[in-house]
Order: C-alpha cells, then structure tokens, then sequence
C-alpha cells in the first residue's frame, strides 16, 4: 500500500544512479536536497548487512528574500 501523494517507480539503474539521478533533477529545478540517508552504509558501520536503499529528503527552498 502507498500513502497518497507518494509515487514510486522501479530502475532500470544501480542504487548509486538512481539516487544521483532524481537529487540532480531537484538540485537544477531550485529544489533543497536537505538530507540523504543511506541505510546501506549506516548499516554497515554497526556490522550489519542491508539490501541497497537510500533516501533522500527534499522541498522548496520557500520565498526568496532580498
């Protein structure tokens, strides 16, 4: 089950792509990439195994002030 508002497509591209990809997209259209987490390799630090998945946290940078 998806909650609304979220979509999700599969990749025809590694892990590593497929998040360079969409944070580019954002980044060229005046979006904030605020964070991306990568659960992969937070796992891997505490010596445990997780399949490929990373999430990246984006939004508006809001009004521009001058």
């Amino acid at each position: 089950m998806t909650p609304d508002g979220l979509a999700s497509y599969p990749s025809g591209h590694g892990p590593k792509e497929t998040m360079i990809r969409p944070v580019a997209a954002m980044t060229t259209r005046d979006m904030t990439v605020f964070a991306r987490i990568d659960h992969t390799g937070a796992a891997a630090k505490v010596g445990m195994t997780a399949p490929p998945k990373a999430v990246a946290i984006f939004g508006n940078r809001g009004p521009q002030r001058h």
